[in-house]
């Protein structure tokens, strides 16, 4: 959808590559990145996705409903709050999207924090190379 709305519009007002990527904001790497369908951060699918006037919701195919909404929300002040996570976020949902996560990785993961989750709540931790042990008070 995106690339096709970028393409569109660079047509349409018979720009170049890099005079579209100025306007965006970006490289025109990273437009033609985009026209390819190659793996873009989440940064970049804004920026494209504004300058071909959709919401970046509408090009990720989230819906808006209030409970989506809510989550988006609450998943924006978890990175605010953790920034390292930003980063991870954004290439996994760029290797979903491209099909180059394996699925077995995501739910590897998944497991993984609820682990953890649930060690955390019996009084557990684990620090990697050490064995888990009782948390001190």
């Amino acid at each position: 959808m995106l690339p096709q709305l970028l393409l569109n519009k660079i047509y349409a007002n018979h720009y170049s590559l890099r005079e579209a990527a100025r306007q965006i904001g970006i490289s025109h790497t990273s437009v033609k990145r985009v026209l390819d369908e190659a793996s873009v951060d989440l940064d970049t699918l804004d920026a494209v996705a504004r300058w071909v006037g959709v919401p970046l919701a509408t090009v990720l195919e989230l819906r808006t409903d209030q409970q989506s909404e809510k989550f988006l929300a609450d998943l924006q002040m978890l990175t605010g709050m953790e920034p390292e996570l930003r980063p991870v976020f954004e290439e996994i949902f760029s290797k979903i999207v491209n099909g180059r996560l394996d699925a077995r990785v995501l739910s590897d993961v998944v497991a993984y924090a609820k682990y953890q989750i649930a060690q955390q709540d019996t009084g557990l931790t684990h620090e990697p190379g050490s064995r888990s042990k009782k948390k001190s008070d």
